[in-house]
């Protein structure tokens, strides 16, 4: 375990680029059993830990289900992010019988999660870090793994640090236009470029002009980033 964490750890250390850092932090995680991921650093609040990840190999679609409808309400994880402690090793069956918790459960086993490690990087007031990595095929961890975890994913979070991907201005939505605003809701909700299209009476091209100029403005390269500058304001 020594040897393979002290690997993983100096090729994180190598990247120079964002692409080098994530394929350095998917392939160690991917070596201790884990196939996904979300990687977040500085964060004002315990919602950007999901809803705007530094770095993840979760898809957009899966990101904007997750704040569309509203998950980060009832995730027992967010607030563990933000506190000091050990990392946590997890399943759904912990909270399947849960009264507060076990639609999240439910939620997690439609997406045949087994089980994770969340592991708080920094609990600073405005300066949020934190890991979870998931596995579609184990359950249960051991310590070792789970410390492993943390390791890496402290290394990763200083090194983003350092290639300068944690920086975020939630205050760039004073740019947007009304129009742009608009069609910032109706992405928040779950729709697509066509579905917008035809709510708003626009075309599937101006559309797209505008998530575009959206992206662009808040300075963000997906959807659900953009989506989760918006929800956190």
């Amino acid at each position: 375990m020594l040897n393979l964490v002290a690997r993983v750890v100096a090729h994180i250390c190598e990247a120079e680029d964002r692409e080098q850092l994530y394929g350095a932090l998917q392939s160690g995680l991917l070596n201790l059993g884990f196939a996904t991921f979300n990687l977040s650093c500085r964060k004002q609040s315990t919602l950007q830990f999901m809803t705007d990840p530094t770095l993840t190999s979760m898809s957009d679609e899966d990101l904007i289900h997750y704040v569309s409808e509203r998950w980060y309400e009832r995730d027992p994880l967010l607030d563990y992010t933000a506190r000091p402690g050990k990392p946590k090793i997890w399943s759904p069956q912990d909270w399947l019988n849960c009264d507060q918790f076990g639609e999240f459960a439910e939620y997690l086993a439609s997406l045949a999660i087994q089980g994770g490690v969340t592991a708080p990087l920094s609990h600073k007031p405005g300066a949020i870090s934190a890991i979870t990595a998931l596995s579609f095929s184990k359950s249960n961890f051991t310590p070792e793994t789970a410390t492993a975890v943390y390791v890496i994913g402290q290394t990763a979070a200083l090194r983003a640090v350092a290639l300068g991907l944690t920086n975020t201005n939630s205050s760039s939505l004073a740019t947007l236009s009304i129009q742009q605003l608009e069609i910032l809701e109706w992405m928040k909700q779950g729709k697509s470029n066509g579905d917008i299209a035809l709510i708003t009476n626009r075309s599937k091209r101006l559309v797209a002009y505008h998530v575009s100029e959206i992206l662009r403005k808040l300075g963000v390269t997906s959807r659900a980033q953009a989506i989760a500058i918006y929800a956190s304001e």
